[in-house]
């Protein structure tokens, strides 16, 4: 949380999720006290990525089954959109 500049004392909770794998890396799910903390740490995703140490990093939220199964059917959707050759084609979420 230190590279995105998120205080400590917004980390309400931090689990590990899934069982114990040799060579696999369990994903953590992060729960934060304030929505104002969730929203900062959203935005500073991106910048994992300019970091050496966090260039494996990815955040996303914590969505319900239904609400990942809709991301699906738009990321599908913008992948077949992408294959017809439309490299201006984005997802936005109303």
């Amino acid at each position: 949380m230190k590279a995105l500049h998120c205080p400590p004392r917004s980390v309400e909770e931090v689990i590990r999720i899934g069982r114990r794998v040799d060579g696999k890396v369990r994903p953590l799910r992060i729960k934060l006290r304030l929505l104002e903390a969730k929203t900062e740490v959203l935005k500073r995703a991106k910048l994992l990525k300019e970091n050496e140490n966090f260039k494996r990093v990815f955040i996303q939220l914590d969505l319900t089954l239904n609400q990942q199964k809709v991301d699906k059917v738009l990321r599908d959707k913008l992948g077949e959109m992408r294959a017809q050759g439309e490299t201006e084609a984005k997802i936005a979420k109303l």
